[in-house]
């Protein structure tokens, strides 16, 4: 279907070439003075539509406190952070309130549940199910193993973060300046 449509302009430029061509002079002048004028009232009106007022600065982002509003423990500059309560994490896969979590190794990787009585049921075979849990109603959260150390984590939505920051939530957004993150309000 679309090379059907694309043969048909294809036609229909070369026909109207054609037809430039041929055509008499004044013809070709009215027609360049048309397309000149088309163009300059296309460039103004975009021109005037994209320089409008100007946005208004609000600030810079605190991903600090975006963190702490999201029940999350720390941050960098990309994820907030929170360590797993691994003996949670264990009693959320096995739908019990009893169990007890150890490292059989200095590997993350190692661990264990334990029912009592120092029954070893098996380790945590879904990091990323219990943060959905923890961390929920966030889509984007997700387990990662940083430095040997389990964590739910989750990128930083600068957007959201300058929203949260200003309590604003239309026309507000992120812009990276040099490497330094601004928040703006749409004018």
């Amino acid at each position: 279907m679309l090379t059907q449509v694309l043969e048909i302009l294809k036609e229909l430029v070369g026909e109207l070439s054609k037809a430039i061509k041929n055509a008499r002079a004044w013809v070709k002048v009215l027609l360049a003075a048309t397309l000149a004028s088309a163009l300059v009232g296309a460039g103004v009106f975009w021109g005037i539509k994209l320089a409008g007022p100007p946005d208004i600065a609000l600030g810079g982002v605190d991903l600090a406190s975006s963190c702490i509003a999201l029940n999350y423990e720390t941050n960098d500059q990309q994820f907030c952070s929170s360590r797993i309560d691994l003996k949670a994490a264990c009693n959320w896969q096995y739908s019990r309130t009893d169990l007890a979590f150890r490292f059989t190794s200095a590997s993350a990787e190692s661990g264990v549940c334990y029912a009592p009585g120092k029954r070893p049921l098996g380790g945590i075979a879904d990091m990323r199910g219990y943060c959905k849990y923890a961390f929920r109603p966030s889509i984007s959260v997700d387990a990662a193993n940083v430095n040997n150390i389990w964590t739910c984590r989750e990128k930083i939505d600068m957007n959201l973060a300058c929203q949260l920051r200003y309590r604003r939530y239309e026309g507000v957004e992120a812009r990276n300046e040099d490497g330094v993150w601004q928040c703006y309000q749409a004018a």
